[in-house]
């Protein structure tokens, strides 16, 4: 182990390389810690990158130790364990892995629903692993139990797929010869989303989300908190879906006038899958950089839908010696989740 070298520059590991207030600096930073190659990381590695992290904080880590080696752990770190838990997020619902699931879901979806029931089975297939992801991904300080967290995760699959599949077919038959049948996609996936994101992460509802200032004393869960949390995180959802639901449909109708490409049954679905994949992996960190990580939420709201924490808020303003001049704190902080 080596000891400082005061020679060279110390890294703080626990902040971002990007400015996060900025939707430029969140881009760069989603698009570092969710680049599809990271899901052929092994938990192994990932552990010890975990390591190496602690270790450097300590100023205990290994010689030899570079910056671009501990700028590597921490993009390991970042992309695949959870903040506020520190436990790995399971390798097939991280963020790195979303596009290749949904391709694979994709190409499913287009070469096998052929059938009431396959619409059904990958429907729910469908619903249930987006819904696993906003669940794995989400905040990290409302308690759970695994009973809890099965009850959560099945009924935003279930719900999800009986509000959507009826909804499309609906739509289908009302609009099948209008030239707004392209929408139908994007309407039952924004449909669904809004339904899943709540559905698969109740107990943050229930419970609420830990909130804090901005020097992190925590003042209790607030349910109006996890409410707006989720609300973000639904609209981040809609979008990462939204190009692919609406561009593919107007897309597949347009090669569907080609009379070469109709001889094949194959080259339609084939260019579809490749570009909603690469649509999918454009998207990912767009959608996720919408929002900051570290919602805020204003001392009104949180006065008028938590008062016991607002309560907190104002005896911590007050211990601090702020009683004769303007309160100082007008927000409260939370991790939204991804």
């Amino acid at each position: 182990m080596s000891s400082r070298n005061n020679c060279q520059r110390r890294l703080d590991v626990r902040a971002s390389p990007w400015d996060l207030r900025s939707f430029n600096g969140r881009w760069h930073y989603y698009a570092w810690i969710t680049d599809p190659r990271l899901t052929l990381i092994g938990s192994w590695t990932i552990d010890d990158a975990t390591k190496l992290l602690e270790l450097y904080e300590r100023e205990k880590e290994p010689s030899g130790t570079t910056p671009e080696l501990i700028g590597y752990a921490k993009r390991l770190h970042e992309g695949c364990v959870h903040p506020e838990t520190g436990c790995r997020i399971p390798r097939m619902v991280r963020f790195s892995s979303v596009p290749i699931v949904q391709t694979a879901l994709t190409a499913a979806m287009v070469t096998f629903c052929r059938s009431m029931p396959q619409v059904w089975f990958w429907q729910l297939v469908h619903n249930g692993y987006h819904a696993y992801v906003n669940q794995a991904n989400g905040n990290g300080t409302a308690p759970r139990t695994p009973v809890g967290q099965a009850v959560a995760l099945g009924s935003a699959t279930v719900v999800a797929s009986v509000v959507a599949v009826p909804f499309k077919a609906t739509l289908s038959r009302a609009l099948c010869h209008s030239r707004f049948c392209t929408l139908i996609p994007l309407t039952v996936v924004m449909l669904s989303q809004a339904v899943s994101v709540p559905l698969s992460r109740q107990y943050e509802l229930q419970h609420g989300v830990e909130v804090h200032n901005e020097e992190g004393e925590r003042f209790g869960a607030s349910k109006a908190a996890a409410a707006l949390g989720i609300s973000q995180t639904a609209i981040s959802r809609m979008i990462l879906f939204a190009p692919s639901m609406l561009l593919v449909p107007l897309m597949t109708m347009t090669l569907q006038r080609q009379p070469f490409l109709r001889r094949s049954k194959f080259i339609i679905p084939a260019i579809q899958v490749v570009v909603s994949s690469a649509l999918f992996t454009l998207m990912v960190p767009l959608s996720l950089a919408l929002f900051s990580p570290t919602a805020r939420l204003d001392l009104e709201t949180l006065k008028k839908f938590d008062p016991e924490i607002y309560e907190s808020v104002m005896r911590s303003t007050q211990r601090n010696g702020f009683l004769s001049k303007p309160i100082p704190c007008t927000h409260v902080y939370f991790s939204k989740g991804l």
